[in-house]
């Protein structure tokens, strides 16, 4: 005799396969931040490497300017703005390109840049001024992304810190 499931059988096995699902969603949600924050530390290290390169393709120092700090660090509210300019309020500034923060929001971004900007040498591509953009995908600080800038040796840099495994290199200490 031929016998197929029970209308029962097949509740009890949804809802054993929701309570799994539910169980697993927070891991889901633990390496979408992850992600988040390994993309964006690319993207911003990418964001730096080309205006290092462009500020000798134009022989021009170049600045790298960061908005909404610290207010809007999580919320993804920031945008990050490479022009040739100082002050992005001078009415000769170009703006070349600029990275928001949108796609990026719940990973905290921090920055210890003085001014709240980076500038780039027009002769030599290098940083001139030294210190770190942090990207925590946690509040909790288990573990984050470090883009270290050294002004004396015109070193960018891009490593981990904490306990959190981000798929970098530990950062030096």
């Amino acid at each position: 005799m031929v016998r197929g499931f029970s209308v029962l059988e097949l509740i009890i096995t949804l809802i054993v396969i929701g309570v799994l699902l539910i169980g697993a969603a927070p891991s889901f949600q633990f390496g979408s931040k992850k992600i988040k924050a390994q993309r964006a530390a690319q993207e911003m290290y990418a964001l730096l490497m080309q205006t290092k390169a462009e500020s000798i393709l134009r022989n021009t120092p170049l600045w790298i300017h960061f908005e909404g700090l610290p207010q809007q660090a999580v919320s993804g509210g920031w945008r990050v703005k490479v022009a040739n300019k100082a002050s992005l309020r001078d009415p000769e500034v170009s703006v070349l390109w600029q990275l928001a923060g949108e796609p990026f929001q719940g990973v905290e971004l921090a920055l210890n840049h003085p001014g709240d900007q980076i500038k780039f040498d027009h002769l030599s591509g290098m940083v001139l001024s030294s210190g770190t953009i942090t990207l925590s995908p946690y509040s909790q600080q288990t573990g984050q992304i470090e883009i270290r800038t050294h002004s004396a040796s015109g070193r960018i840099v891009v490593c981990q810190s904490g306990e959190m495994e981000l798929g970098l290199g530990a950062c030096p200490k």
